[in-house]
C-alpha cells in the first residue's frame, strides 16, 4: 500500500501534508460546525453585506478550480519522476497547499460570514511553515540543482509578488511588516499592561463563567506572550534575521489562539477582536512576500 504513493525517485506523493492537515482540518470542522448551528460568535460584525459575500462565493469558486486542476496535474506528472513545473506550478511551488491557504478558506470565511475558516487558513499556513522545509529538503536531494532553479523562480505559496533581497519591493514588505509587528507589541502591551492594572471601566462579569477571578492572568499573558512575540517578530524582521519568517508566522499562531481563547470566553465584545484577526491576516501575506531561507542563503 506504501508503493501507490512512492515515485520512481522514491518521493512520497503525501509529503508533509498529513501534518499540516492535523492542525487544519479540526478548525475547519469547528468553522462547519458553527455555520451550520448559526453559533454568533463566529460571525463577523458585518452581516448579509451581498458585494462581500459575491467576493467569497468568487474566491471560493477560483480556489476549488485551482485545488482541483492543480491535484490532477501533480496525479498525472508524478508518477513521471519528474520534477513538476508546469500548469499550476508554474504559479507556486505548492498549488495544492496555497489554494486552500490563499484563496478558498479565506473565501468561505466572507461567503458564509464566518472567521473562524480565516483560522483555519492561518492555522494552515503557519503548519506549512514550520513542515515545508524538510519536504523541500527531500526534493533539493532528489533533484539536485534543478530544483534550486524552480526554488528561485517560483515562490513557495506563489500567488503573491515574490521579490529579490534589497529591491524597492522587498524594503517595502519588510518594513511594512515590522510596523505592524511593532504595532501589535505596543498595542499587546498596553492592553496587559492596562488589564494588570485593573482593567477599569471593564465589566468583571464577563470572567464570570472562566477560570479567572479578575483580569490579572490573562492580561500578563497579553502583555508577556503576545507582546513579547510581537516584539521579537518585529525585531526580526527589521535586523533581517534568519528565523524572521518563523518568529513572524508563530505570533500569528499565537495570536489566533489568543483571540480564540478569548472568544470562547467572554464572546464578541469589540471590534479589535475581528480588527486584531485581520491584522494576524496580513501579517502572513507580507510574510509570505519575505524571501525563503534558502534564497537568502544563496
Amino acid at each position: 500500500m506504501e508503493n501507490t504513493f512512492l515515485s520512481p525517485k522514491g518521493l512520497d506523493a503525501r509529503g508533509v501534508g498529513p501534518r499540516i492537515l492535523r492542525f487544519t482540518i479540526p478548525l475547519v470542522l469547528l468553522a462547519i460546525i458553527a455555520s451550520v448551528y448559526g453559533f454568533n460568535w463566529s460571525y463577523f460584525p458585518w452581516q448579509d453585506v451581498s458585494f462581500i459575500k459575491w467576493s467569497g462565493a468568487i474566491l471560493t469558486l477560483l480556489g476549488a478550480a485551482i485545488f482541483v486542476t492543480a491535484l490532477a496535474h501533480f496525479i498525472i506528472q508524478f508518477p513521471t519522476g519528474k520534477l513538476i513545473t508546469t500548469g499550476a506550478f508554474r504559479l507556486s511551488r505548492n498549488p495544492v497547499y496555497a489554494s486552500w491557504m490563499v484563496i478558498l478558506l479565506p473565501g468561505l470565511a466572507l461567503l458564509l460570514n464566518n472567521w473562524l475558516f480565516l483560522a483555519a487558513a492561518a492555522a494552515m499556513r503557519v503548519a506549512f511553515h514550520f513542515f515545508i522545509e524538510k519536504e523541500e529538503q527531500t526534493m533539493r536531494d532528489a533533484f539536485g540543482e534543478e530544483y534550486d532553479e524552480y526554488t528561485m523562480k517560483v515562490g513557495r505559496i506563489g500567488f503573491l509578488p515574490q521579490f529579490k533581497e534589497n529591491s524597492v519591493g522587498h524594503k517595502t514588505v519588510r518594513i511594512s511588516l515590522g510596523l505592524l509587528l511593532a504595532f501589535l507589541a505596543i498595542n499587546a502591551f498596553g492592553g496587559g499592561y492596562y488589564g494588570m492594572s485593573g482593567a477599569e471601566g471593564v465589566p468583571p462579569e464577563l470572567l464570570e463563567d472562566s477560570p479567572f477571578k479578575n483580569y490579572f492572568i490573562p492580561s500578563l499573558i497579553l502583555f508577556v506572550v503576545v507582546g513579547g512575540m510581537s516584539l521579537s517578530a518585529a525585531v526580526g524582521v527589521f535586523i533581517r534575521s534568519p528565523y524572521a519568517k518563523t518568529l513572524s508566522n508563530s505570533l500569528v499562531l499565537i495570536l489566533f489562539v489568543w483571540l480564540m481563547t478569548q472568544i470562547a470566553i467572554i464572546g464578541y465584545v469589540s471590534w479589535m477582536q475581528p480588527a486584531t484577526a485581520a491584522a494576524g491576516l496580513i501579517i502572513l501575506v507580507l510574510t509570505a512576500m519575505l524571501p525563503d531561507r534558502q534564497k537568502i542563503q544563496h
